[in-house]
């Protein structure tokens, strides 16, 4: 039987809709709190093929974010029982930088390629370990509106998914309480991934932050305290200093109830 086309627009709606519904459930608290590594430890492997450069590197990074925050990073098989753990980290050469997901999997290893011109610099190789930890981009958040403006339309297709915005009480709990930093490292520069490298594929609503948007040389005081945050590293830099931060004790205690009137909202 041939639907009509009243039909036809009232289907494609309703699917449409639930497709929706399904990419918002997908987008929740819990499912964010569960990409950060249980007590900070990372158990990781490193590829033998990997090059004395990109070696020397990933160990300044691992040992940096040691110093700063109380992440650990542990070999596979220096501990009792790491030999048989199930989740791991995957550190292997590849032909670019890609990173598996963002955070660890709920089950299962995860996998990071390091390219030998794309990780040249430690920096590079830190913007990857964040995602690796579980830190999104900074320009994913909810509120970005309020201080970039995105060209979706010039955004390669391969780099679509590095711009969706998240939920509003995802964004919260994701960014631990801390103002837009354009200075973050895990912020692009406003010609990231263009179709048209012409044009730029996003613009600071305050014309003097392109000039620090996208910097790959250090940390920003926020990225180190949004670590710190979310992983409870209270004897570390909590960043209740930085002007517009929600303190560390009241943003904690926040995200809790967000929490759990969301999880009153899927019962």
């Amino acid at each position: 039987m041939l639907l009509s086309r009243q039909w036809l627009v009232v289907v494609a709606a309703a699917a449409m809709l639930g497709a929706r519904r399904s990419l918002q459930a997908q987008d929740n608290m819990r499912r964010e709190d569960h990409l950060r590594w249980p007590g900070g430890e990372v158990t990781f492997h490193l590829g033998r093929n990997l090059t004395g450069v990109v070696l020397a590197n990933i160990r300044e990074v691992m040992a940096g974010l040691e110093s700063v925050t109380c992440l650990r990073f542990t070999p596979l098989g220096t501990r009792r029982g790491a030999r048989y753990a199930t989740k791991v980290l995957y550190i292997r050469r590849g032909h670019s930088c890609y990173y598996e997901k963002v955070g660890r999997r709920a089950s299962g290893s995860v996998l990071l390629k390091l390219g030998d011109r794309c990780a040249q610099r430690p920096t590079a190789v830190l913007h990857m370990f964040l995602h690796v930890v579980g830190v999104r981009h900074e320009h994913q958040r909810y509120d970005r509106n309020y201080y970039v403006t995105v060209d979706h339309h010039n955004i390669l297709p391969s780099h679509a998914r590095e711009y969706i915005r998240r939920s509003w009480g995802v964004s919260y709990v994701a960014s631990a309480g801390l103002p837009y930093d354009y200075a973050s490292i895990m912020h692009h520069a406003a010609s990231g991934h263009p179709r048209d490298p012409r044009r730029p594929v996003m613009l600071p609503l305050v014309p003097c932050a392109q000039l620090i948007m996208g910097q790959r040389d250090v940390l920003s005081p926020a990225d180190v305290a949004r670590l710190n945050r979310l992983y409870g590293c209270e004897r570390h830099y909590l960043g209740d200093d930085i002007i517009g931060a929600v303190p560390y004790a009241t943003w904690r205690r926040r995200a809790s109830r967000l929490r759990r009137l969301e999880d009153h909202r899927r019962w």
